[in-house]
């Protein structure tokens, strides 16, 4: 198993039973390319080049991760999300690229609402260098599903991650977003089909208008991120919206370090340790024009139906609510929302799939305006938008 083609089909057969074989290709061919520096494709065009003996244990102890489940993003350490390497352990949940299109969502709204940036803003934060003993990025979408409807920014432009050529930046690994087998989970949808909802009426129509979203002129806009994790969301529009002030929090003080440590600009999102389902505190950041979240929301009743490379080794305090009480995360949400939103402010978070209608309530009983709902690339119900009173 020395050769690429002998460790490549030696690596598909040990992680038969846990991924298809077309999958668990993907996965072998990523970990190949990150470890040796070398184009996926060179398996097939060199099959009997010889993996040089030093980098052979390495690669067989990165094999028996995988083989006992171990996601390939905390095997490499890193997941790519919006155009950018994230830093992820087992303290945090892999981001998956459903979850660009919140960010897409929210830097749409803010963008278009104000047609510039706000006078007092600071110029966009500046990427650090990436290293020069970097491995070539390997989640960049060969061979995964395609999809189409996401605009690249230029940092996707620049990393070819996700673009308009419809390539998805995170393996499958058989499973969709969150973990779900058999088509469960959310997917990725460009197609800005949404569920209108007024006065209970449901219905299908245009985009909510983006205008009067109440992000003042006059200052920087000030973010909030509830359940923040390993800090992709934050981090992504704290790069996205020139001048945003972002504040992510969360509960876990593991995740909160791998979030402060992404290290993708010079300055970044400020990140406190609150627990969400507590009282609300904007840590004297507020108040604030756009909330987000992607907080737990499977059903405890829902896990027999994840494969186990999520179950066993994501972390369950990111994924699950109890069956008794499923939107537990929502009404907490909507608590913050309540007490930390400026006039007009937008709010944005993800749900699951199956529980739209119940999301929506939740938010209405609060007393927002222009709830709806937002379905992603696979037409399911994905997220919930809302607006806070002018």
């Amino acid at each position: 198993m020395s050769s690429l083609s002998g460790f490549v089909k030696g690596g598909v057969a040990a992680l038969d039973g846990l991924y298809p074989e077309g999958e668990a290709r993907s996965i072998i061919l990523m970990l190949l390319e990150e470890r040796l520096s070398l184009p996926r494709h060179m398996y097939l065009t060199e099959p009997s080049m010889e993996i040089p003996g030093p980098y052979l244990a390495g690669l067989s102890a990165d094999l028996s991760r995988l083989c006992a489940g171990e996601p390939i993003q905390y095997v490499l350490g890193y997941a790519d999300f919006y155009g950018r390497r994230f830093r992820v352990t087992p303290a945090t949940l892999i981001p998956r690229p459903e979850t660009e299109l919140l960010c897409r969502e929210a830097i749409r709204s803010f963008k278009s609402g104000q047609g510039n940036i706000p006078e007092t803003a600071s110029a966009p934060l500046q990427p650090l260098p990436q290293s020069s003993t970097a491995g070539p990025s390997l989640l960049r979408g060969r061979g995964w599903p395609r999809v189409s409807g996401i605009q690249p920014s230029p940092a996707q432009q620049t990393h070819g991650t996700t673009g308009d050529n419809g390539d998805i930046p995170y393996p499958s690994t058989g499973v969709t977003a969150r973990g779900f087998v058999n088509g469960r989970g959310p997917g990725l949808d460009g197609s800005g089909r949404e569920a209108r909802f007024s006065a209970g009426t449901e219905g299908h129509g245009r985009d909510l208008p983006v205008e009067g979203y109440g992000i003042s002129p006059k200052r920087q806009v000030r973010i909030l991120d509830l359940c923040t994790g390993s800090g992709n969301i934050a981090w992504t529009l704290a790069l996205e919206i020139p001048g945003a002030e972002v504040t992510g929090v969360d509960i876990s003080e593991e995740a909160l370090t791998v979030a402060r440590g992404q290290g993708l600009a010079v300055k970044g999102p400020e990140f406190f340790r609150t627990d969400v389902l507590g009282e609300p505190d904007d840590f004297g950041r507020g108040p604030f024009d756009i909330v987000v979240s992607n907080p737990p929301y499977i059903l405890d009743k829902e896990r027999e139906a994840m494969r186990p490379n999520v179950l066993e080794h994501e972390p369950w305090g990111a994924l699950f609510v109890p069956d008794s009480d499923p939107e537990v995360f929502l009404r907490a949400i909507a608590r913050w929302s309540e007490a930390l939103m400026a006039p007009g402010a937008l709010g944005i978070c993800e749900i699951n799939e199956d529980r739209g209608d119940e999301a929506v309530a939740v938010f209405m009983a609060a007393g927002f305006i222009d709830v709806a709902l937002i379905r992603d690339f696979s037409e399911k119900t994905r997220f919930v938008r809302y607006k806070n009173r002018a």
